[in-house]
């Protein structure tokens, strides 16, 4: 079984004389979850301490699986690893992140974006849980 199970695709396509498109038009913030494993060290870069409950949903990955827009929950932990270069919008919860190289600390809440550089180092404090839209685009394979 995938690590993250494929749900039924919310995409809808439009048609323009031969050619088709996608698009994507959802409400995140309603958007039914499934339950997704914690991430580790192996499979998404990260390390949590505690056993919060995680949900999420893939949204688009692309064909080459280097990029994906996902909606994740999260509850209460701590968190720590490396961003992949990720656009964050933070719809509910609050966070408090530390930055690696000893940088002042930050908090992100509910109707904050953030975009994080590939490679920066971070701890995420998840003081109240979170739901979060978040793209992401690396050099590197995605295990969405």
């Amino acid at each position: 079984m995938p690590l993250f199970p494929p749900m039924e695709s919310l995409l809808k396509t439009a048609a323009e004389g031969d050619k088709s498109f996608s698009f994507l038009g959802v409400d995140v913030a309603s958007l039914e979850l499934e339950p997704w494993p914690l991430p580790t060290m192996e499979t998404e870069g990260m390390e949590v301490d505690g056993e919060p409950e995680r949900k999420g949903r893939v949204l688009w990955t692309a064909p080459d699986r280097k990029a994906v827009l996902l909606v994740e929950e999260l509850g209460p932990c701590t968190f720590r690893g490396r961003h992949g270069g990720e656009l964050v919008y933070l719809l509910s919860g609050k966070v408090t992140a530390r930055p690696g190289d000893g940088s002042p600390e930050y908090e992100m809440r509910g109707g904050e974006v953030g975009w994080f550089e590939p490679g920066l180092w971070d701890e995420w404090v998840v003081e109240e849980t979170y739901r979060k839209f978040l793209f992401a685009a690396t050099d590197a394979e995605l295990p969405y």
